[in-house]
Parts: C-alpha cells; structure tokens; sequence
C-alpha cells in the first residue's frame, strides 16, 4: 500500500477543497476548521450535508437554533432536554413541558413551574373556566381543582384529605372527606328507581369488615334504616314510623325485638280518640304508660300516665306511686293534695316521709323561695345546710336571719330595729308559759331536764331560786362614786292602786306600782320610751312609756340606808336622854 503525507490538501488550482470521486477512508480523527481533531470528526462552523449521513460513534452538536423543524425521532436510550423548556404548539412555553394551541377555548398543559412548583391543567385559553392546579415543594404538596376565576373548589393534601368546597378539614378524628358551602351543603346518591342508596362504615376490606355498619335507603319501599354490626337496628318507614328492633313498626315509634311480647309503642291510639299513647306488651297484655288525647270521645284534653297516674310494678300488680294531676299538682306516694296553700307538692307515706338534698362535701343544700328568675327576688327566702360549718341557716328577704351551729347554739340575726323573739299562747296568765327553760337535760333528746325558769303569758317570771343579777364585775366599771340621797325622791314617789284597760288585753286585775308620766315628774331618769311596732317591725307612729323599776328599788334601799342611819342617830339620842 502506497501512502501520502502532507499537511494540507487543496484542489489542483489552490482555490478549495479536493474532490475525492469515490470517497476517503480516513482510520483517525478528522477536523473540520480545526487542526487538532478530539473527536472522529470535529466541526468548527458550517456543515451542510445534502445526502445521507451515517455516524457509527457519538454524533454530538451544541446549536439547533437554526434548526426549522423537527420529524419523527427515534431515540433508544430517550430524549433529555436540560437547562430549557419544551413547547408544543408554542413558540415559548411558560412551563418545563407546554402544550398548548392558539385556537380559542382549546386544551392546554402545563407542566412545572420551577418557584413554586405548578401542576396545571387547562381549559380555556381566556377565562381559565376550569383547570386542575397542583402546587407545592416536594415535602407539602397540596391539589387544588378551580372553576374558572371563582377560586378553588377541591383540595387534596398531602395527609390524602379530599376537600370540597373548603380549605380546611372538618372534625379531627374524621376529616378524610369534608365537605362545604356557605349555603346549603349535602351528598346525593342516586340510583335507579327500585335500587338502593347505602353508606357503609367500614375497619377491613373483605368479609363482614367490609361493612360492619351501614345507612341504607331503599327506594323500593322509601324506607331508610341503620345497621350495626352487620344488622339493621333502626327503620324509618315510608310512612314516617320509627322502629327500633324490628322492621315494621306499626307506631310512631315501636321498640320490640319482632316480636308480640317486650313491645314499646309511641303512638297507638284508642278508637274516637286523637293524640298518641306510650304503651308497653308483655306477656300479651298491654299496658298503657302515658295518654295524650284531645277531644273526640274526650271531655276535654288530658294527660295520663297508667290511667292518670305514674305506677311501679310491685310484683304482682301495678300500684300507683306517684300523681300529676290536671291542676298540676304533684302527689309521690299519696292520692290526696296536701295544704291548700301549698298543694303544688306533696309527698305522703305511710311510714316515714322525708327530701333528701344530697351535694359534695363542704358544698351547701338549699331549699330556695322565689318570686322571680333573676336577682335577690329568685332567692327571697331559703332554708340552708353548710356542710363545711355544719350550721343551719334560715334566711328571709335575701339576709340570713337565723342560724343553728353545729353544736346547738341557737342565733338569730334580726334586722335593725325589728324585736328579736315573739312568743305568744292563747290564754293570759300562769296557764300557759311563752318561755320554758330547763337544766340538766339528755343530750340529744329534747324537752328533758329539770325547769327552772318560766316567762308566763301575763309578764310574771318565776324561778327556782328567786336569783335575778345584773353584770357587775369591777373590772368593767369606772367612775366608782357614794350615791347621793335618794331621801327626797323616793319621798316623791307616788305609788298608786290600779288595773289596765280591757282592751289592751292585759290581765284587769288591781296592781300596786307607778304611773309613767307621774314618775317622769321627779325622777325623769327612770322613765323611757319604746316605739310601737307591729310584729313585722313596722313603725305604727306612736310610743309606749315604761319604768325603770330596778333602779326605783334601788333608790329605795338607798333610801332606806339614810332612814337607816337616821333611825341609829335617833336612837343614840334618846339613849343619851334616857341616861341623863
């Protein structure tokens, strides 16, 4: 084989290139504008090839801008596009891949934004009138359905939540499907016309599992019903009939277990009467447990409960135990209303009858008497145990007036100017006693003991050891002086006989003692008025006089000691006559 070296090939006149007839057989690189080859064949510039070209190696080229169009590729390894975008029927695409058209309201697809990251698809060209929007990073992807420019109408999140109508998922422990409208909201079924309509509840995915709890309607018979544990529990008839444990209710409501006996009905009404009844079947008889009927072959509208009243079976038979009558009065235990002034509830027994306030520890029970719903008027009087002091307290007018301790002490807490204790009996005199004091009593049994005071209805007070005292200790008092005489105004003091006016009400018997106003004339310190009340403490506009009678007495024993003294100076006197 023959070879020719050169460093350069021009045709025989030095203006272009060789021609090679029938072809060069080059085994190296070959450059083209280049003279340093890295490749089979380096291009530096223009190529134009009009016949076919074969390329056993890697074909490699940087610029297709000049490219006009493209056919059909064929690529086995697949195509890869870096560092742009690709547009179909677009001349720049607005996304890493767009499909779109210049027609109007025609398809398009655009796939990748790069900040955030969309997922569109498109529907319209001008309005937008639908599209599927998806956006997010790859950590929080969220799904949005659009229609046209009212914003969105379905997400699908991340946590695999399908939202419609809303961003925002519904209650926490059942928010995989939420659904919402600012104005009517709701799910349709719809099926064919004799087919049913069905929910199920479900923990597997074969078997019972599947459906373990279910709401069906059945439009064949237009009924709905409910099921739990793979069996209807609950129908409502087309008719509007609840039936609870059973599939054809014949009530309002019927609760039985598809059977005669054990059958509760709302509902069932006597013949001529309207209304609706509460009965109960056992044993094939019925019992009616309460009765609304109005008019027909009713007097008037009532009420009943077993006949009128509320019953308990106590073994053998019903027996009533407790009333409401039409009045609205409440009987427990007994048939007939208690005082007329307090009828609303009574309770009667036999044995033993009582009301039982039960509260938690340290907290109070109250039994409240109220005029009104609101303010101090809701609570005007009230009887009430503080179990954190044990004490008893009795109120009146909103204010704690009375209080028992829990060790018996009895207080009262009057308002101002209000006496503190009435007592009255029918009769006057010693016959009967407003006030009744014993000593030496059993603890806990009341009324024992021994008497040692009595306050009688006339005024007398009699005691077992005619004791009466005053406090008077000296560490309480000052300003410790002698009386002066009371000589001249005890001589001043006129004791008269007489007896009260029958119309006081006052025993009419003849007294010994003193008249007010005379008194007032010479020893004004030992009279004082009281303002007349009536018993609820009201001012009647006029006052009563009375005598200070235990400093009267007094004067008088310091009256006697001066006629005392002057008696013993008489008497040394006449001694000394006597002896002289």
């Amino acid at each position: 084989m023959s070879r020719i070296r050169a460093d350069r090939y021009t045709n025989r006149l030095g203006t272009g290139a060789p021609l090679f007839a029938n072809g060069v057989n080059v085994t190296g690189n070959v450059g083209v504008g280049t003279t340093v080859p890295t490749s089979k064949l380096s291009v530096i510039g223009d190529m134009n090839v009009t016949g076919t070209v074969s390329v056993g190696g890697t074909l490699t080229y940087e610029d297709v801008t000049s490219i006009d169009s493209v056919g059909i590729i064929t690529a086995q390894a697949g195509i890869q596009v870096t560092g742009g975008s690709v547009g179909i029927g677009t001349a720049i695409p607005g996304a890493l891949l767009s499909i779109e058209s210049t027609a109007a309201n025609a398809a398009k697809i655009r796939l990748g934004f790069d900040s955030p990251r969309y997922y569109d698809i498109f529907r319209g060209s001008t309005t937008n009138s639908g599209y599927l929007n998806f956006y997010g990073s790859q950590s929080s992807f969220v799904g949005y359905v659009f229609d046209g420019v009212d914003g969105e109408r379905m997400r699908i999140d991340t946590s695999g939540r399908l939202l419609l109508g809303t961003t925002t998922e519904g209650e926490a422990t059942a928010d995989n499907f939420t659904i919402a409208d600012s104005g009517h909201c709701g799910i349709t079924l719809r099926s064919g016309d004799d087919d049913v309509g069905t929910i199920f509840f479900s923990d597997g995915t074969s078997g019972d599992a599947e459906y373990e709890g279910y709401v069906q309607y059945d439009h064949s018979g237009n009924y709905m019903k409910f099921a739990t544990n793979h069996a209807e529990r609950l129908r409502i008839t087309s008719g509007g009939n609840i039936g609870v444990g059973c599939n054809d209710p014949g009530a309002m409501l019927q609760v039985s277990d598809n059977g005669d006996d054990g059958t509760f009905t709302v509902g069932g009404n006597n013949a001529g009467e309207t209304g609706f009844n509460i009965t109960y079947e056992n044993g094939g008889t019925t019992y009616t447990i309460l009765k609304q009927n109005y008019g027909a072959t009713n007097a008037s509208a009532y009420t009943s409960i077993h006949t009128g009243y509320f019953t308990v079976n106590t073994g053998t038979s019903f027996a009533e135990r407790m009333r409401l009558d039409s009045s609205g009065r409440l009987m427990l235990g007994t048939t007939t209303e208690g005082y007329a002034g307090a009828q609303t509830f009574t309770i009667g027994s036999s044995g033993n009858a009582g009301i039982t306030i039960r509260t938690g520890t340290a907290q109070n029970g109250t039994i409240a008497f109220s005029d009104a719903t609101s303010g101090t008027a809701e609570y005007d009087g009230y009887i009430q145990y503080r179990h954190n002091t044990q004490d008893l307290v009795l109120a009146s007018d909103g204010e704690e007036r009375v209080r028992i301790s829990s060790g018996g002490a009895f207080l009262l807490v009057p308002n101002t100017n209000v006496d503190t204790i009435y007592s009255s009996v029918a009769s006057t005199g010693t016959s009967a006693a407003v006030f009744r004091g014993l000593h030496s009593a059993t603890v806990g049994s009341p009324g024992t003991g021994t008497d040692s005071i009595y306050i009688f209805a006339n005024g007398n007070i009699q005691n077992t050891n005619n004791s009466y005292g005053q406090i008077s200790d000296i560490k309480l008092k000052e300003n410790i002086v002698d009386a002066g005489s009371q000589w001249s105004d005890f001589k001043s003091v006129r004791f008269r006989k007489y007896n009260f006016k029958s119309e006081t009400g006052h025993e009419t018997n003849t007294q010994l003692g003193v008249v007010a106003q005379e008194l007032e004339l010479t020893s004004p310190g030992l009279v004082y008025e009281t303002v007349d009340r009536d018993i609820d403490g009201n001012d009647l506009g006029t006052t009563t006089k009375g005598v200070k009678s235990s400093i009267l007495t007094m004067k008088a024993l310091v009256a006697l000691q001066e006629a005392m003294a002057r008696i013993e100076t008489l008497e040394t006197e006449v001694a000394a006559l006597k002896g002289s």
